[in-house]
């Protein structure tokens, strides 16, 4: 819920404040009036190489999301950004 809220205000279409940091948000891809983005989660006692990566969609005033990774999973960036394409599919 956190983070619903701060994407409320980060993507606000008439007043957006920039809540969360550049170098932390990463747009994925913009397709059919949907963008897919990326953002590192700040955690407590985690250097920022090892916080957990969540992959979520905008669709107007639907946030959907698609996918949550951290350092231990090892992941392919790739991989999961293709995995998040999919799923958008299905849920908006």
């Amino acid at each position: 819920m956190a983070f619903k809220r701060i994407c409320e205000v980060h993507f606000d279409p008439i007043n957006p404040q920039q809540v969360i940091a550049p170098g932390k948000l990463h747009r994925i891809k913009n397709q059919d009036s949907c963008c897919i983005w990326k953002v590192e989660m700040a955690v407590k006692n985690l250097k920022s190489n090892q916080s957990p990566r969540l992959w979520f969609a905008l669709k107007g005033e639907n946030l959907a999301f698609l996918c949550i990774k951290t350092h231990i999973d090892n992941y392919d960036n790739n991989e999961i950004d293709r995995i998040a394409e999919l799923r958008i599919n299905d849920i908006l």
